[in-house]
């Protein structure tokens, strides 16, 4: 079984997969907010092994909830709607995290603004699959 990665945004979200062994995770797209529900559900009627999604869970740096936390819970409850299986991932600094491996691509800001958003699903979903096989290891 594969996962997908959630960079969750009130505009645009974005999207990233693991590989079948879920070693690593690769960066998708970023999508409308308002079309990620189809979205998803269209992926899963054409890839059945994509169940499980890692949704980026945006706590404030003191690890506390905060306005955007409310709206992901409420995106939550919608996919466990739709029969998705939901984990909740910080996603503490991804986006820092991934202006600098903009950076350090040479990915300028125009190009940048789009793809940071999948990058730090991207991110995320690496993240849950690192914290998996470290804890599988122990």
């Amino acid at each position: 079984m594969s996962l997908i990665g959630i960079d969750f945004g009130l505009a645009r979200c974005g999207i990233a997969v693991s590989d079948e062994k879920m070693s690593y995770s690769t960066p998708v797209e970023t999508i409308e907010t308002q079309e990620l529900i189809e979205y998803l559900i269209t992926l899963r009627l054409q890839e059945p092994y994509l169940k499980t999604i890692i949704l980026g869970y945006p706590l404030s740096l003191n690890g506390r909830k905060n306005e955007m936390t409310a709206y992901v819970d409420d995106f939550k409850k919608k996919l466990i709607f739709e029969k998705f299986e939901v984990i909740l991932m910080d996603e503490r600094h991804s986006t820092n995290r991934a202006f600098a491996q903009m950076r350090q691509l040479g990915i300028n800001s125009k190009k940048g603004k789009k793809f940071k958003d999948e990058l730090a699903a991207s991110l995320i979903l690496q993240d849950y699959i690192d914290f998996k096989l470290k804890n599988r290891k122990e």
